[in-house]
Formats: structure tokens, C-alpha cells, sequence
């Protein structure tokens, strides 16, 4: 899928393409395609999440994080980097509240079906779903229409913001950061929450939903914060479950008010 002069492993590669597209790939051409859809996608970004300095130096799936962010010429001048975490984070300090609250439009791309429940917490006028397969992985089945490109390519003629600025919440795997460039670039705003969707829909298909059940839920923001209480239970949350996982300098960064969750240019491996 990559080009030369760097390519990830092959197993590694396969191991992706299978989570995304089950045992049977799209022909190479259409895998191309998508490709190229994916490294607009993250030029175009505002902010890409990337695995911390630490992780790359000893996960092996995130090890060559920065040569194919080179190869590829992915980094734009414009681009701000969080970590890849900054969803997660998002929701431990409660950051979603006042973005969503009393909103009259949001759109939503899952596989949870959240419409009604988002609608009612948050008090907005009207939610739209556009529902998606659920990965192969969580699934282990084949979904019928496939994600792609059957889905993939009905969401490209359906997803249209009512208004400049019309925000979406987006968790759908590696496809979900193609949307948000579709949104982009139709003039909506687009946050990619990932796996926080799983943790509002109550599906635990990751370790940390389940130890840690209660920081993920919907039912976080049926008591909204003022943005001080929201800060200081973030910071007492880092504190309780990654202050002996992280370096003490990303530790530290991640702690300093202004830049939570953690934004900086692409640091140095």
C-alpha cells in the first residue's frame, strides 16, 4: 500500500488491511485509490493524532511512525500533532460538553447506534447518522453491504453539512479520516472520537473499557462542569492512571493546561 523507499513490514501491512477490509482485500487498484484518498487526508488535517515518542520507540506496529510520515509527505506546515490519545482525553475532561451542548445540528458516522441517546444528553436539535459496518476485527464477520467500498462510497455522496461549520463526530477506523476530509472540505468540522463511541454505546472491545468502565461513559455528561472542575479532574486522572506508564516529560506535558490534550509540531524520535 505504501510506496517506496519505506514500507512497514508486510505482516504488519496485512494485519492492517485485514482490520479494515476483512480477509478479502479490495483489487490492488481500488486499494491505491484509497490510499491516495488517506494521504490528502491527513495533509489536509488540522490536527493528526500520532502515537507519543515513547510508544514509538518500543511498539513495533507504531515504530516507523515518522519515515512514513516523510516518505509519504504527510506533514503540511499547517499541521499540529496530539496524542493519538487526545480522543480519550477529550472525554476524561469532559471536553465534548461544550461543543455539543444545545447544538441544532450534529452528524454522527459509527457503527453504535447513539442517535437518540447523544440527542437527549447533550440537547440537540437534531442528530444524523450515518450508520457504518463495524470493523472486522470487533465483528469477525463479513459485513453485507461491505464498509467499502459499498459504504464508503454511498457516505461520499451522502454526507453533506447543512451549514458552514456544522460539526460531526466521526469513529470509523482508517475510513473515519477520509470523512473528515470530506467534511472539510463541504464545510463542516469534523472531530475523529474513535473508540469513545464504544465506550458510550457500553461495548467493551478494548481492555481499558472495560477496567476502567466509569470514566467512558455517556452518563459522564448528564452533570455538566465548569471548565475548572473539567481541567482538575482530567489532571487528577493522568495522574492516577499514567503517571507511572509515561515518561515524566510527556507526563508533564500532558498535565500543562494549555496545551490539553497535548498539542505540538512533529516531535523528534
Amino acid at each position: 500500500m505504501w510506496d517506496k523507499p519505506y514500507d512497514p513490514p508486510a505482516a504488519h501491512t496485512e494485519r492492517s488491511l485485514t482490520i479494515w477490509f476483512g480477509p478479502a482485500h479490495p483489487p490492488r487498484p481500488r486499494l491505491l485509490e484509497f490510499a491516495e484518498e488517506l494521504r490528502e487526508a491527513v495533509r489536509n488535517a488540522s490536527l493528526v493524532g500520532i502515537p507519543r515518542v515513547s510508544r514509538q520507540q518500543k511498539g513495533a506496529l507504531v515504530s516507523y511512525v515518522r519515515p512514513v510520515f516523510e516518505n509519504q509527505r504527510l506533514h503540511a506546515a499547517h499541521t499540529l500533532y496530539a496524542d493519538c490519545g487526545a480522543h480519550n482525553f477529550f472525554q476524561y475532561m469532559h471536553a465534548l460538553d461544550p461543543w455539543l451542548r444545545g447544538r441544532e445540528f450534529l452528524g454522527l458516522i459509527t457503527c453504535r447506534e447513539l442517535a437518540a441517546p447523544v440527542a437527549e444528553t447533550f440537547q440537540v436539535k437534531t442528530v444524523r447518522w450515518h450508520r457504518i459496518p463495524a470493523d472486522f476485527l470487533t465483528s469477525q464477520t463479513v459485513a453485507r453491504p461491505a464498509h467499502f467500498p459499498e459504504v464508503y462510497e454511498q457516505l461520499r455522496a451522502e454526507i453533506r453539512p447543512p451549514s458552514r461549520g456544522a460539526l460531526y463526530l466521526v469513529g470509523a477506523g482508517v475510513f473515519g479520516k477520509v470523512y473528515c476530509e470530506w467534511i472539510r472540505r463541504r464545510g463542516g468540522i469534523a472531530i475523529d472520537i474513535g473508540s469513545v463511541f464504544d465506550g458510550w454505546a457500553n461495548v467493551r472491545v478494548r481492555d481499558r473499557l472495560e477496567r476502567r468502565r466509569e470514566i467512558h461513559t455517556l452518563e459522564r455528561y448528564r452533570m455538566p462542569l465548569e471548565r475548572s472542575a473539567r481541567i482538575a479532574a482530567f489532571r487528577e486522572l493522568i495522574r492516577l492512571y499514567w503517571s507511572d506508564s509515561v515518561p515524566g516529560e510527556e507526563f508533564e506535558f500532558l498535565l500543562a493546561e494549555r496545551n490539553s490534550p497535548a498539542v505540538r509540531r512533529l516531535p523528534a524520535a
